[in-house]
């Protein structure tokens, strides 16, 4: 942060410079590994995961959702230790170059491929809470900008399915895990989509965060959380469907900065 040339690298240097918060698919596979090879308990025993209410959230029944549970567990426990490097990381954008100023942030934010300038402003204005002191309300108002920006890029793709479930049932919208589904089968990369799904809406045993959030679970937000959530913000805005030869359909590109 403190080598950046101005506040606009710098946020990019956040978002990407040490990856997807819960690490990569092939590093949690490997880990996941190694504990299921010394786990006896694990092999022999059962799980369940229980909500915030106290209620069940998820009982893996088949070998593939009891895999799941074990990466969902393994990411979490990643976060535990970046989510907290990446909260001090976004405080020293500001403490190293100072606070933007809103109209600064939104211009900067109106360069991404699909961003109108109110969803910049809008994203502009948590930034700013997170720096002037408020990372709670930071938490709140950025977390739904994760299922927009994932919306937009569907939309974008001309991929169907927003427009097909929002005629069949009026009223209703496609949830995060299903707009993320999707991107993942037009090729968003892996480790990325499961460190958005992971941290917002994973009921396998991630944070969950998003959803804990919108029904009233969370009680307290500090930095790390919101940190790890604009992290999932900043990788989303850089992307927009990319045009292949010969190809009418588009799919998402694997990374753009």
């Amino acid at each position: 942060m403190a080598n950046a040339t101005d506040w606009r690298d710098a946020l990019i240097q956040f978002a990407f410079a040490y990856g997807p918060a819960v690490g990569t698919v092939g590093n949690t596979k490997r880990l996941v590994e190694e504990y299921t090879q010394v786990s006896i308990i694990e092999s022999i025993g059962t799980t369940e995961i229980y909500g915030s209410d106290g209620l069940p959230r998820f009982s893996p029944q088949t070998d593939t959702e009891k895999h799941e549970m074990l990466l969902a567990r393994q990411e979490a426990f990643t976060l535990q230790s970046t989510a907290p490097l990446l909260a001090h990381l976004l405080h020293k954008v500001a403490e190293v170059h100072g606070v933007p100023s809103q109209a600064d942030l939104t211009e900067f934010f109106s360069q991404g491929p699909l961003t109108s300038h109110e969803l910049a402003s809008s994203i502009a204005r948590c930034f700013i809470r997170f720096w002037t002191g408020d990372p709670e309300g930071a938490t709140f108002t950025i977390a739904p900008k994760v299922e927009t920006l994932a919306r937009e890029l569907v939309v974008s793709l001309d991929a169907g399915v927003y427009r097909l479930q929002r005629q069949e049932k009026p009223g209703q919208y496609p949830g995060l895990a299903s707009l993320l589904s999707t991107l993942r089968e037009r090729g968003l990369d892996e480790s990325w989509y499961r460190n958005i799904l992971t941290i917002c809406g994973n009921p396998a045993g991630g944070w969950n965060l998003r959803n804990e959030l919108a029904h009233g679970f969370v009680g307290e937000c500090g930095s790390p959380g919101a940190a790890v959530l604009f992290q999932c913000v900043m990788y989303l805005w850089t992307l927009g469907p990319k045009q292949k030869e010969a190809e009418t359909d588009s799919e998402v590109p694997d990374s753009s900065r």
